[in-house]
């Protein structure tokens, strides 16, 4: 999966290799690979790999990108750069909102309240009605 032949295929770009059906995992493979392998150029291809394609993402995940051709290009990216492309689109929704002006409304809070006795009612309201009555 990593040597020389499929590099050049991805080198290409995101739309040209399926890393989702190849390997769903490919960098956090690709590392743990290397752990092991200690291949310098492998850690450079992947690094220079990612850059690539998130540059690329991002262009087209902040772009208005009709839903089929999204389907197709989410359909060839591998489960990280899927989760960096789903995020380009989540902040641009939000901006989106944002410049409208549909901010979430603040609402005075309602607070129940009693009817404060007078200072001359005698606490069970006999002096209001002693006045009403007199």
């Amino acid at each position: 999966m990593y040597s020389e032949r499929y590099r050049r295929k991805i080198n290409a770009g995101a739309e040209c290799m399926n890393l989702k059906g190849r390997a769903p995992y490919f960098y956090d493979v690709g590392n743990k690979c290397n752990e092991f392998l200690r291949d310098l150029t492998l850690s450079a291809f992947l690094s220079r790999t990612y850059a690539s394609r998130y540059r690329e993402l991002v262009s087209k995940g902040l772009s208005t990108v009709s839903g089929e051709d999204m389907l197709e290009l989410q359909s060839k990216l591998s489960l990280e750069e899927l989760s960096v492309f789903e995020a380009g689109r989540d902040s641009v929704a939000r901006a989106e909102v944002w410049v409208r002006g549909a901010r979430p409304r603040v609402a005075a809070a309602v607070m129940p309240s009693r009817k404060r006795a007078s200072a001359r009612d005698d606490g069970d309201g006999r002096e209001a009605r002693q006045r009403v009555e007199g």
